[in-house]
């Protein structure tokens, strides 16, 4: 039922001729929950609309949502890029399978109020199906949108329980960090963390650092057999000593530093001092030309 009324109740304002018209979007295919279009691959390329889309019973979105899904093949980090018309598109992530027993993930939108551009990232899981929800911006509720998944792979220690062996009084590692994420439990971190794990064969100061990588990466060294036991004993940038007790294992995670850098990583384990690690110990150089090998 359509009422035309006028702009007050005088004349001309309240009343005269007028022309209506009515145009009807038809919904996009994947308007409803049930009907999500099925994404597959490391690298998906694709568009959409939510011009015509509707808000269904239990739907979790604010102004016209459309839904797709795509299945992790590992774990890793899947990078959302996409640029609207007049859409400010943000994607959503849950899992469920059924729009009433949805569990969000995580979300990528534009960076500001009136943006059309995303570059977001969201954690995956290896197996795990992901029901992703296209919606807008209150500034930028509906359009068309352009739009590519990218996924990259973590690396094979991400997780604590797939931590590398470091062996020896002296031993070195490479990695990177650069897809890590952080996994339930972990210590509170700056989101990029690898693990290794080392046992002390003797009571004696430990030094670790990483010299060689690419970047600066935060350390730190743990007591304990799980993420829910962990103890902190020590923390530091590129570098830290702690005192090993032969026998205990030990677990060391490089980080992203507090500036949000990745990338490779070359880790240094060495135990014990060196002979000159103290003032009074310092070693005499002599001569005239001098060559000293640490």
């Amino acid at each position: 039922h359509i009422e035309v009324t006028g702009f007050s109740q005088d004349i001309p304002d309240g009343a005269g001729p007028f022309a209506l018209g009515i145009t009807q979007t038809p919904a996009p295919p994947n308007d409803d929950f049930a009907n999500r279009i099925v994404l597959s691959g490391t690298f998906v390329s694709a568009s959409g609309s939510n011009i015509g889309a509707t808000l269904e019973p239990g739907d979790p979105g604010t102004y016209a949502t459309v839904w797709w899904s795509w299945t992790a093949p590992r774990t890793g980090s899947l990078y959302v890029r996409a640029t609207g018309d007049t859409l400010g598109p943000v994607f959503t992530f849950f899992t469920g399978e059924s729009i009433s027993s949805l569990t969000w993930i995580g979300s990528a939108g534009p960076s500001w109020f009136y943006g059309t551009d995303v570059n977001g990232e969201v954690h995956v899981e290896q197996g795990q199906t992901y029901q992703i929800m296209l919606d807008g911006m209150y500034t930028h509720p509906t359009g068309n949108v352009s739009f590519n998944f990218q996924f990259d792979p973590a690396p094979g220690n991400d997780d604590f329980t797939n931590s590398y062996a470091l062996t020896g009084l002296i031993a070195v590692a490479t990695g990177q960090n650069t897809n890590a994420t952080v996994e339930n439990g972990e210590p509170p971190s700056n989101g990029r963390t690898v693990w290794w794990n080392w046992t002390a064969a003797v009571s004696a100061p430990v030094s670790l650092g990483t010299s060689g990588s690419s970047f600066s990466p935060m350390l730190a060294v743990y007591s304990g057999t799980a993420l829910t036991n962990l103890v902190l004993l020590a923390k530091g940038l590129s570098d830290l000593q702690f005192n090993a007790v032969a026998g205990t294992e030990y677990h060391i995670s490089a980080d992203a530093n507090n500036g949000g850098e990745t990338g490779q990583i070359q880790l240094t384990l060495a135990v014990g001092l060196p002979a000159n690690d103290n003032f009074t110990n310092r070693t005499p150089l002599l001569g005239t030309n001098i060559n000293v090998i640490e």
